[in-house]
């Protein structure tokens, strides 16, 4: 093949001067777009203030922009024949059930719609990022348990946590070892597991990848989690908190409430909009600490979300350990 005079030599020559051909084209192509990226996202109707409301602003702009989506959902805004639901959700309900994509942002997300409700409600909270969910708390559980604890490792997780967290186990594979509650004999309740008891697990645990904690409980009473943060904190370990029904502790400040997990040093919070804010059902946000000692939820580290598209596009950047859910964004 080496000789010029070869039929199989030229031939192998044209193929090979293809492929670079093509490969300078597709760099080209990626270059144009991140260029054209930069240009779309001057135009973001998301404004990066606290007295904005992102995902709101956007869904407004939409209409102001006299958008007709010929995707999904097949309703296309209640502009056809009214959809049977508006009978009793109302009109709007059909007009702003929008697609995130080539809808409320651009295709490829260059207007960070999603990515800056998400940093203003983590700046809100005081963490050092925050994910959203319309799966309610149990994908964030689910999310959470995957991202400290992998299989065949070891957590060390109460026992009187939401089923959402054992299923998580379950994704993940991981091990658990059980920190039974502390049971209040006098009021006939389960109260949060005790630090102390905590630590003993951990010290008959050497291997262990974290902890997690279910607070507040179900009947309102919140464990020590200061305590319990330190004391995975002194071996390095981060503390998972599922805070479903206290995410409003973190919010209001309250003299007469607790402090909510973030506030305490929990390393990755749970949180449900629906359940103690005026989020709409199955709204959840997963938030990492600002001090925290477990890394930014894998996968999703450098920027707002990643999809199965970004990792199959941009591969060459794609982090080992993907948190893909679907074909989309967690949120």
């Amino acid at each position: 093949m080496t000789v010029s005079g070869d039929p199989m030599g030229r031939r192998f020559g044209r193929w090979i001067g293809g492929k670079e051909a093509a490969m300078d084209a597709t760099s080209l192509r990626k270059r144009v777009n991140r260029i054209k990226t930069r240009l779309r996202e001057k135009q973001s109707p998301a404004r990066n203030s606290q007295e904005a409301a992102p995902i709101a602003d956007a869904m407004r702009a939409y209409h102001e922009r006299e958008m007709l989506s010929f995707a999904i959902p097949a309703h296309s805004g209640g502009r056809g024949p009214a959809p049977e639901f508006v009978q009793w959700a109302g009109t709007d309900a059909a007009r702003f059930d929008l697609p995130m994509s080539h809808g409320v942002d651009t295709r490829d997300r260059a207007w960070k719609v999603q990515a800056t409700a998400q940093e203003l409600f983590a700046e809100a909270l005081g963490a050092r990022q925050t994910l959203f969910s319309t799966n309610g708390s149990t994908m964030s559980a689910h999310v959470a348990v995957m991202t400290v604890a992998g299989p065949g490792e070891t957590i060390v997780m109460a026992r009187n946590g939401h089923k959402s967290a054992f299923e998580g186990l379950v994704l993940s594979g991981a091990r658990p070892v059980y920190l039974e509650p502390y049971y209040d004999h006098e009021l006939a309740l389960a109260l949060g597991p005790l630090p102390g008891d905590l630590r003993t697990a951990l010290e008959a645990n050497p291997d262990a990848r974290a902890a997690m904690v279910f607070t507040p409980s179900y009947y309102g009473t919140s464990a020590d989690v200061a305590a319990l943060a330190s004391i995975c904190h002194e071996r390095d370990l981060p503390l998972v908190t599922d805070d479903a029904w206290g995410l409003d502790y973190d919010l209001v400040g309250h003299s007469g409430l607790p402090q909510g997990g973030l506030s305490c040093g929990a390393d990755l919070t749970i949180g449900s909009v629906h359940k103690t804010l005026t989020g709409l059902g199955q709204t959840s946000v997963l938030s990492v600490g600002s001090e925290s000692t477990a890394p930014p939820v894998p996968g999703l580290d450098r920027g707002g979300f990643w999809t199965n598209r970004e990792a199959i596009w941009h591969g060459e950047g794609v982090p080992g350990s993907l948190a893909i859910i679907g074909a989309g964004a967690i949120g």
